[in-house]
């Protein structure tokens, strides 16, 4: 909000199709809250989730059950999500290296800022328990979601030498001028985005042959 009024922008940003109030207080819901609410499903009803994501025709071929959950928060909470909102308190299964909620070890100590539809800034507490660390890995490949393929024991064995606390937040700056500039498209904010291939011109083949 701040940032707003000092480009002179006010309080509230067109975006899109969208109009954002900066200037109330941002919400906080859970992941629980929001997905449970939006999709009809408790949270932990994997099967159900799978059977809905097909009944949606979204992808599920070859995914995890909590790979479903989260494409189904993409579709039906994602596009609720106009106004600043953090999403807190995310399972753990959807995020290996956040350290485990002291009030509830389902979950983690994680948030994610969403603004005009978009994830804008990640954030979590670093897992430093080698233990809990290899579970949640194990766990993890038993299920056939972990998209290393294997354990990652070098890693695993830096932790065990010893992890001070540690936490850390990605603000996507490009995502964030494309709010302020309002601008859906993200080769409009990159100053050398990647460009399609030129095709070549067909006359010059018999060119290049020779």
């Amino acid at each position: 909000g701040h940032l707003c009024e000092e480009l002179g922008l006010g309080g509230r940003i067109p975006f899109d199709d969208m109009e954002i109030d900066l200037g109330r207080p941002w919400a906080r819901r859970s992941f629980k809250e929001l997905y449970e609410e939006h999709t009809g499903l408790a949270l932990r009803d994997l099967d159900g989730a799978r059977r809905r994501a097909a009944e949606k025709g979204l992808a599920i071929e070859g995914l995890s059950n909590w790979k479903i959950v989260h494409d189904l928060f993409e579709d039906a909470v994602e596009p609720l999500l106009v106004d600043p909102t953090f999403v807190t308190d995310f399972p753990k299964e959807l995020i290996l290296l956040a350290k485990t909620s002291p009030g509830d070890p389902e979950f983690v100590e994680c948030f994610e800022l969403y603004i005009g539809r978009m994830e804008i800034a990640p954030a979590y507490t670093e897992l430093n328990d080698p233990d809990d660390q290899r579970e949640r890995f194990v766990s993890q490949l038993a299920r056939g979601g972990h998209e290393w393929g294997e354990l990652d024991e070098d890693f695993l064995l830096s932790l065990e030498y010893g992890m001070p606390p540690a936490g850390g937040m990605g603000v996507g700056i490009d995502r964030l001028i494309m709010l302020l500039a309002n601008r859906r498209s993200i080769r409009d904010v990159i100053l050398f985005p990647l460009l399609r291939r030129k095709e070549q011109d067909p006359s010059r083949d018999d060119e290049d042959a020779g």
